[in-house]
C-alpha cells in the first residue's frame, strides 16, 4: 500500500489505516541499509509531516 502524501492521496484512507502506515514505513526504513536510507526514503520526512499533519487535524474534529 502506497499513500500519496496530499488531500486527495490520503482522504480515501481512515485515520488508523493512516497511523498504521506511518509506523510501518518508519520501521522498514529503520531496517533498510543507510544508502538505501538516504535515496529511497529522502522525502520521507516531509511526507511524514503531511501525514502526521491529516491525523492530528482528524483527532481535532
Amino acid at each position: 500500500m502506497q499513500i500519496k502524501a496530499t488531500y486527495d492521496g490520503m482522504k480515501n484512507f481512515t485515520t488508523q489505516e493512516l497511523c498504521d502506515y506511518v509506523i510501518a514505513v518508519d520501521e522498514k526504513k529503520a531496517k533498510a541499509p543507510r544508502f538505501i536510507q538516504r535515496t529511497s526514503y529522502a522525502r520521507w520526512i516531509s511526507d511524514k509531516g503531511a501525514i502526521v499533519r491529516e491525523i492530528a487535524k482528524r483527532d481535532a474534529k
